[in-house]
């Protein structure tokens, strides 16, 4: 398949293998860290002394070998780890923007990878946040949600000015993300992976910084994607023309599009499945388009999670003025 790969374990397992095997698998790189036990856990030692040590200099370990990784221009992709390990897949950071498409998306994946054994933060804006506490009667489980101010608390109004808006929502959007990169780092839980919505480009911008790698949840066709730049003004909504009153969107949407042409394999997550658009997954080369959907509750797909009949967090209240 072409993957490098790298297995990282402590200095006692790594020792014990090198004593024992006479051969090293081709093609594999081992890195080993010092838990504290380089001479192995002893029955009379302290397994929540291990236990802690192991968690706190392995998560270390782990993010330092990330940034490196990243830095020899070899960023890590996906980290695989195995029973007893939680801490490997501590956190995956999700930022989303405060439209109920991108929110859907954003949680339904993140309930996903969290049945994979991943904790998962969502940050979002506090209008969002507060928006979804008074129509939402319930959180999903395993999830933590986080806001930060944009300086539009009550949410932004069509009398507001776009630009301002845009302007502080990147600069206080991306302060709070690495604030909490850093912040989850400091409690040994370090960020292994970002995720961000559309029109949130900056996202990118904080997990390079971090050698962290990320990417992009493209929650509508891949077939869409894949037709940009190639579209006229007859070919798009008519509410991203600039005639149009509620056109705010479209110079955010433009960065995103200016911030993906600059950027070279660019992961990107899509919200369909290989059978549905096969070929529009492949049809562009320079991006790296992986079908994740469809991101539907589990009880309306696979019913592998009876539980999971909703989204979980709405922007709206629910209307109760309705006839059967």
């Amino acid at each position: 398949m072409g993957v490098k790969v790298t297995i990282l374990s402590s200095v006692s397992a790594q020792n014990r293998m090198a004593k024992a095997s006479s051969s090293t698998p081709d093609g594999l790189t081992f890195v080993s860290f010092s838990d504290g036990y380089d001479d192995g856990l002893k029955l009379s030692d302290n397994i929540e002394h291990f236990r802690s040590e192991n968690k706190l200099r392995g998560s270390k370990a782990l993010s330092e070998l990330i940034k490196a990784r990243s830095d020899e221009g070899c960023p890590v992709t996906v980290v695989v780890y195995a029973m007893l390990l939680p801490w490997a897949a501590e956190v995956a950071l999700l930022i989303s923007v405060p439209f109920q498409g991108a929110i859907n998306s954003i949680i339904q994946f993140a309930k996903n990878l969290k049945r994979m054994g991943v904790k998962v933060t969502i940050l979002s804006s506090v209008s969002a946040q507060n928006r979804m506490a008074k129509a939402s009667s319930s959180t999903p489980d395993g999830l933590t949600f986080v806001s930060f101010s944009d300086g539009y608390d009550d949410g932004l109004k069509l009398s507001d000015n776009i630009e301002h808006f845009r302007s502080e929502n990147k600069l206080r959007g991306s302060k709070a993300l690495s604030e909490l990169i850093k912040a989850r780092s400091d409690e040994g839980c370090p960020v292994t992976g970002v995720v961000y919505a559309m029109l949130l480009p900056w996202a990118a911008e904080v997990a390079r910084e971090f050698n962290l790698p990320s990417a992009l949840l493209w929650i509508q066709p891949a077939t869409i994607f894949t037709l940009l730049g190639k579209l006229t003004s007859r070919d798009v909504p008519t509410f991203m023309l600039p005639s149009n009153t509620f056109s705010f969107g479209l110079p955010g949407f433009k960065e995103q599009l200016d911030a993906l042409d600059a950027e070279v394999n660019l992961k990107i997550l899509v919200n369909t499945f290989d059978a549905l658009e096969s070929k529009a997954l492949r049809a562009t080369g320079k991006h790296n388009l992986t079908a994740i959907g469809p991101l539907v509750p589990s009880a309306f797909l696979d019913r592998k999670d009876p539980s999971d009949n909703a989204f979980g967090r709405d922007l709206l209240q629910k209307s109760r003025d309705y006839v059967e």
